[in-house]
């Protein structure tokens, strides 16, 4: 980033741990401090945005349960804006997570980006953070513009086992980089309180 003097700006994500597998580990009082501070920072900006919040069905979402959702947007000093995601489960289940909020840089359609997600964990006694960055898709060949035929049975078939050796490939590189200390990994009181601060400044995209 850079602003109009040509100086170099800071990342306003990089406030983040950086996990690569020697991170200290944080212990339960630690973790569940953040979790605190967490579930408070999403409550505070769901009151704060109650207007702006929308009630969705969660099944039309492929969610296990119904939620509250905040999209938000972040203006920079250079003019670039980040995004905010921020998600309230209607859930007592011990298998979903009750608060998830992420912030992402918003880019021109076709950009690679960098993505970041805070869940708490169900039992509310850590906040995990998820870091990516998405590659666009890239099509080897074009889009077919002649009218589409409707696929048989066999086809389906391949198609649908094509998109679940994507996801359980996916699903192995998550597990094997949170295993290595590398992504997924529970954060302290400190990022909490940073990321706070940042979406502090978040205001209605629409």
């Amino acid at each position: 980033m850079s602003n109009f003097t040509g100086e170099s700006l800071p990342n306003p994500m990089d406030f983040v741990q950086v996990f690569d597998g020697t991170q200290p580990e944080l212990d339960d009082a630690e973790r569940l401090e953040a979790a605190s501070a967490f579930k408070s920072t999403v409550q505070d900006l769901f009151l704060t945005n109650i207007e702006r919040t929308s009630r969705l069905n969660g099944k039309v979402a492929l969610y296990p349960c119904d939620y509250s959702h905040l999209d938000l947007t972040i203006p920079q000093e250079d003019g670039s804006r980040l995004g905010v995601d921020a998600k309230s489960f209607d859930t007592t289940q011990a298998t979903i997570t009750p608060y998830s909020l992420s912030v992402f840089e918003r880019v021109p359609y076709g950009q690679p980006f960098r993505h970041m997600r805070y869940e708490m964990t169900p039992d509310g006694s850590e906040v995990v953070r998820h870091d990516a960055v998405h590659e666009p898709v890239r099509f080897d060949k074009p889009i077919m513009k002649e009218k589409p035929t409707k696929l048989s049975d066999s086809e389906r078939a391949v198609a649908f086992q094509g998109l679940a050796n994507v996801w359980e490939d996916e699903f192995k590189r998550r597990d094997l980089e949170r295993q290595l200390g590398l992504n997924d990994q529970p954060v302290g009181l400190e990022e909490v309180q940073s990321l706070a601060k940042l979406i502090n400044d978040a205001k209605p995209t629409f």
